[in-house]
């Protein structure tokens, strides 16, 4: 398996397409599948067509074969709201249904703590629907611990 920075051109065609994959475990409350896909080919798409990259947003992808990516991590720098301090923060995770179990999502996450490390921030962050138990599960065995909830109200 291979890690590499994203290429614009070369890349966005696979890792869009891979975007389908974020919502696999099923669906949200208060959001269509097609509103999930827009607002991740929304960031991706920002991403792609920036050159050079936006300052603080990397997109890293796998292959496992040459050519053939397999999965993405897309992380910025932000700002915690309550600290105001600079943070990383994982803000796409997608793996390949041809690729589930190689260790691929390990070694994307793995790139990304290496990347939030060498630019000395205390934390990475990252945000799951409530539903998405896979990844929970995930991100827990990884060390990550729950920060907060967000409950919504639908008022229609």
């Amino acid at each position: 398996m291979h890690i590499r920075t994203a290429a614009a051109a070369a890349d966005r065609t696979q890792v869009l397409a891979l975007v389908p994959r974020l919502r696999a475990f099923g669906s949200v409350p208060l959001r269509l599948p097609a509103d999930l896909d827009a607002g991740e080919h929304r960031t991706l798409s920002r991403f792609f067509d920036s050159s050079p990259s936006p300052e603080g947003k990397h997109l890293w992808v796998a292959e496992v074969e040459a050519g053939q990516i397999a999965g993405a991590a897309y992380a910025e720098r932000v700002r915690d709201y309550f600290t105001n301090e600079f943070h990383g923060h994982l803000g796409i995770l997608m793996v390949s249904e041809k690729a589930e179990g190689l260790g691929v999502g390990r070694a994307l996450i793995t790139t990304v703590e290496e990347w939030a490390r060498a630019n000395s921030f205390r934390y990475l962050s990252l945000n799951v629907f409530a539903g998405n138990e896979r990844a929970k599960a995930f991100y827990e065995r990884g060390s990550y611990q729950l920060d907060y909830l967000r409950y919504v109200k639908p008022l229609q």
